[in-house]
């Protein structure tokens, strides 16, 4: 076929002048709730005083100022279904008609990405900014540990080179673990904000629970009844720390991590909660359908078999049993979470026949030839 004969669809001036506005009066909420709902003020506080507020307000101005010039060049496909404009077009129903209150399929999946956005950016702003501080912290914990071994060789001249090496390990784990949190909030925050290839959302109640249920502030209400995560890592350290036992189980985690690191990069942008990602093959997507899933829950149930098989020095018995129990709750729950959080991605994702054609090649969901 002729090149010539080919129909190029782009974007008309109708098309740009309706998604420009939408998204001018929907972005401008956003900027509001971000610069004054307390909850977002309290997450965007972080260590390194950067004013967060202020760069969200400088991305608003130059969307306004550059955004048109950039639509009327290059006439994007993507907009002539623009999701913000359908978001404006139900208020305007519900609002000057009074009728039709409940949205359509189109309505609702424009709305839940809209406050999926309004969440979720934020929410990883805020978290990358933290999990950085956490890696600095780490690296200079790592570099600390380096010189003064190096400066003072005869101190540590009666210190088995092995208890060395696990102090080492300790720290690499920990900038893999906070590495692996901080990338997936900055892909979140890009995803987010730039990726707008987004097939559908899950708007099911399952999908909608699941998901918030592993982000604060809903995590902080469960965290208020089960062990919170600094004291895991805590009790993790703690015990031998060149015991065999020890070395096996952070040979399993960091096994889980690289898992969760290769998946990450696997999806990129595609990574963003409760929207279609569509199917990726790509390893280890290859082997298990859910890699990522499968790696978290297998270093928290890590975590909760070393905090039952150490008790620290001058602990009670009882005591240790109470961490015990809330660990297992922990994990108990967290298993519960994201294995309903995969079922609902699945069922979203499922309505795509490529999807069903991979899980015909790919069964397992989280570990290969058992589940």
């Amino acid at each position: 076929m002729c090149k010539d004969n080919i129909k190029k669809e782009y974007a008309s001036n109708k098309d740009i002048i309706s998604h420009y506005f939408a998204s001018f009066f929907l972005y401008g909420i956003a900027l509001i709730f971000i610069c004054f709902n307390p909850w977002c003020i309290d997450i965007l506080k972080n260590s390194f005083n950067i004013p967060l507020k202020l760069y969200f307000i400088i991305f608003y101005i130059l969307y306004i100022v550059l955004a048109p010039f950039y639509f009327f060049i290059k006439r994007p496909v993507s907009i002539i279904n623009s999701k913000n404009v359908v978001v404006i077009n139900y208020f305007k129903r519900i609002i000057f008609k009074q009728s039709d209150y409940m949205p359509d399929k189109q309505e609702l999946q424009g709305i839940s990405f809209y406050f999926l956005r309004l969440f979720f950016i934020p929410l990883s702003a805020g978290m990358a900014l933290t999990f950085l501080n956490m890696l600095m912290n780490v690296y200079n914990d790592y570099n600390l540990l380096y010189l003064d071994i190096v400066a003072n060789t005869s101190k540590y001249a009666s210190i088995k080179q092995s208890l060395i090496i696990a102090a080492f390990r300790n720290c690499a784990f920990s900038l893999l673990l906070f590495g692996f949190y901080f990338i997936s909030a900055v892909l979140y925050f890009i995803s987010y904000i730039f990726y707008s290839d987004v097939k559908n959302t899950d708007t099911t109640p399952l999908g909608i629970v699941s998901c918030l249920c592993c982000y604060i502030p809903f995590k902080n209400i469960v965290d208020k009844f089960i062990i919170p995560y600094p004291e895991r890592i805590k009790e993790f350290s703690t015990g031998s720390p060149d015991g065999f036992f020890t070395w096996i189980f952070y040979i399993i985690a960091f096994v889980a991590i690289i898992t969760c690191f290769c998946g990450l990069f696997s999806l990129m942008l595609k990574s963003s909660n409760l929207t279609n990602r569509g199917t990726i093959t790509r390893f280890p997507f290859n082997i298990i359908r859910h890699p990522i899933y499968s790696g978290r829950i297998a270093l928290w149930w890590i975590f909760i078999i070393s905090i039952i098989v150490t008790i620290p020095e001058n602990t009670l018995f009882s005591a240790h049993l109470s961490k015990i129990s809330g660990a297992i709750m922990y994990g108990i729950f967290y298993t519960i979470i994201y294995t309903l959080r995969a079922i609902s991605e699945e069922r979203n994702l499922l309505t795509n026949d490529e999807y069903k054609q991979y899980c015909t090649h790919t069964k397992y969901k989280f570990i290969p030839y058992l589940w």
